[in-house]
């Protein structure tokens, strides 16, 4: 859903609560740990529309979270979960954060 990484504590505390608030309570269905890695299942209603999603914790070598990749689905949802955190308007994510640019983008 961001086009970027997101860094620094406040700004993922503040992405947490924006989404969070747009999702209301999930429901967690499997948790799968292992010395790397944390990863949860779980289904959330986001404007009576459901949405699954995958979070993969990256750890580090003190169990701690150093990364975090978050898989969605459907799309649709999810394209109205990204409209709505848009119109959140985090200052710490302007719209670079949500929209690809107009000309194609290269993974790095």
């Amino acid at each position: 859903m961001l086009t970027k990484t997101a860094r620094g504590e406040q700004n993922v505390r503040d992405i947490y609560k924006l989404i969070g608030g747009i999702q209301g309570p999930r429901t967690y269905h499997a948790r799968i740990a292992t010395g790397s890695a944390l990863i949860e299942y779980w289904t959330c209603v986001i404007q009576g529309h459901a949405q699954q999603g995958i979070d993969v914790f990256d750890l580090d070598t003190q169990g701690r979270v150093a990364n975090q990749t978050v898989w969605l689905r459907p799309w649709p949802v999810t394209t109205v979960l990204r409209d709505a955190a848009i119109a959140g308007q985090l200052p710490s994510l302007p719209a670079d954060f949500w929209l690809l640019p107009a000309a194609p983008s290269r993974l790095s």
